[in-house]
């Protein structure tokens, strides 16, 4: 399984378009300086995005990834300090990490510089190393995540990460592979399958996870289970479209 793209041309694109070169600078620039200070810890509890808000005027909160302490409002500039903004944070940031995951892996294919490969396999290995001890507080259960705080945003991490990895999937050994199945993606699939459980754009996107978990590893029942079961891709598509070809919600 590999990517199919170009690398050859978007290599050419950077060397004489001006705003590729920009966006692969502002891009290295910003994932070097991630990735050298990355640090996760098994002990911190993800907490609820939606409450990611001023206590003073309710604005969004900016979120600084070199900061875990202080909250800065995005509207009246009030800092905010408290535990539960704490754990919102513990949450954005493993969601930049799996984002810099897939950035990493595009950088590597550019560069061929082994620090990116090494910063994906750090992240996976640390996900594999700790996974059963990752706790989250969702405001019900019906929401839990485990990487992060809600099966959602597992989702899309997990899609974004499966799609770094594509890209350099001949980097990992079948040791490697078989690993990150069955110590990460395997349970992440399980949590997805459990979750989807009505016509509903949530466990579409949890559905859709689960069938690029099986498709990635070559997993034939995480392919069965996402994409034809009851509540999977293909029934939330006949169930969850209108006649007029927009999702009923």
């Amino acid at each position: 399984m590999n990517s199919f793209i170009r690398w050859d041309r978007v290599r050419e694109r950077i060397d004489n378009e001006a705003w590729a070169k920009a966006l692969f600078d502002e891009t290295k620039k910003e994932t070097d300086e991630f990735i050298q200070s990355y640090k996760d810890r098994a002990d911190r509890i993800t907490g609820w995005f939606h409450g990611y808000n001023c206590e003073k005027c309710q604005g969004r909160l900016v979120f600084d990834w070199k900061n875990d302490t202080e909250h800065v409002c995005s509207v009246c500039g009030t800092v905010n300090r408290g535990e539960a903004l704490t754990k919102i944070w513990n949450n954005l940031y493993r969601i930049k990490a799996n984002q810099t995951v897939y950035n990493a892996a595009v950088l590597y294919r550019l560069t061929e510089d082994g620090k990116y490969l090494g910063y994906v396999k750090k992240v996976l290995n640390f996900y594999a190393d700790n996974y059963a001890d990752f706790k989250s507080e969702p405001p019900a259960k019906i929401f839990e995540g485990k990487l992060l705080n809600q099966h959602l945003d597992d989702a899309v991490s997990v899609m974004t990460i499966l799609l770094g990895l594509d890209m350099i999937y001949d980097s990992f050994s079948k040791e490697e592979k078989d690993r990150y199945y069955k110590d990460i993606f395997f349970h992440e699939a399980e949590l997805f399958d459990f979750f989807a459980n009505r016509i509903y754009n949530i466990p579409l996107w949890i559905k859709c996870a689960q069938t690029m978990i099986g498709l990635f590893f070559q997993e034939e029942e995480q392919i069965r289970k996402g994409l034809y079961s009851r509540f999977g891709v293909l029934d939330q598509l006949k169930r969850g479209v209108t006649k007029e070809g927009l999702w009923y919600e």
